[in-house]
């Protein structure tokens, strides 16, 4: 509902990754990657490199080009969804991805599941950011898809949310894709005049104050979408592959595996939360490893 991305296809876990992978993207985009001030083998693809060669793309070139250019914005965009602790570089493992895609005609539906594989990148971000471990000296980062967690965050939760004055309704910008999303990012926003500095102590008692009647467990009432789509419909995008979305399962992404349990948040599905939770499904320790 707020990415439209695919939960049916193929798992986003790719082959073993080709140590000459630089002399792969230098075959693919014909242009040397820049030398890194690090010591060791690059770390993966910049993005400021790629923005600043691949941004623009002339209206009369060969398809050669074109190709060129598209695999340059999957990676671009692969590095956005999936940032890293390495830095603002797209990991060399979804390079594969980009290829696949690249090299056969665009499917009618979506190849790989890119939603389970964003949502287990986002639940492995907050686990890794939030648990401090003996074994390292360094402060954790929070390696999450931003724009998502921002986006979800202002679904659900009260906090440090901007308030919409003036709605746009997302057909009126054009063709394409749009989501429940496309509210928060197309319409007018006021944000509060009160916390402009030193917000992250007020923001955490905001947070600690919040109960169960602040939340809003099911944004996607018919009401709701309305107000976002108006007279128009929703995209299929949305809702195409909600038959899955109860499934009990475990999203993988690269090397990451990570539970699915929507038995614990039954509310947002419209359905009777238990209280407290039934017990969890858990992955054994190494599995997750």
């Amino acid at each position: 509902m707020i990415t439209a991305l695919p939960i049916r296809g193929v798992p986003v876990v790719h082959p073993r990754v080709s140590p000459n992978w630089p002399a792969d993207v230098f075959g693919r985009l014909r242009l040397e990657m820049p030398i890194s001030d690090r010591s060791g083998p690059p770390r993966g693809v910049p993005l400021s490199w790629l923005r600043t060669n691949f941004e623009i793309l002339s209206t009369h070139v060969d398809p050669e080009t074109t190709k060129r250019h598209l695999f340059a914005y999957l990676l671009w965009l692969f590095g956005v969804m999936f940032p890293n602790s390495h830095g603002e570089v797209v990991l060399p493992g979804l390079i594969y991805f980009a290829a696949k895609i690249v090299d056969k005609p665009l499917p009618q539906n979506p190849s790989y599941s890119f939603g389970s594989a964003l949502l287990s990148h986002t639940y492995r971000g907050l686990c890794d950011a939030t648990q401090k471990t003996a074994f390292t000296s360094k402060a954790p980062l929070l390696c999450v898809s931003y724009e998502f967690l921002q986006l979800w965050s202002w679904e659900y939760l009260p906090v440090g949310r901007p308030h919409i004055v003036e709605p746009a309704t997302p057909y009126n910008y054009g063709e394409g894709v749009v989501t429940m999303s496309s509210r928060w990012m197309l319409g007018r926003k006021k944000w509060s005049t009160k916390i402009a500095k030193n917000c992250y102590p007020i923001y955490h008692d905001q947070f600690e104050l919040l109960n169960d009647s602040l939340i809003t467990w099911n944004p996607w009432t018919e009401a709701h979408i309305d107000m976002v789509f108006g007279s128009q419909h929703m995209p299929v995008e949305c809702v195409r592959d909600s038959a899955f979305w109860m499934t009990r399962c475990n999203l993988l992404y690269l090397w990451f595996v990570e539970p699915y349990n929507p038995d614990r948040v039954m509310r947002q599905f419209g359905l009777y939360q238990d209280i407290p939770p039934p017990v969890p499904r858990c992955i054994d320790e190494e599995t997750h490893k």
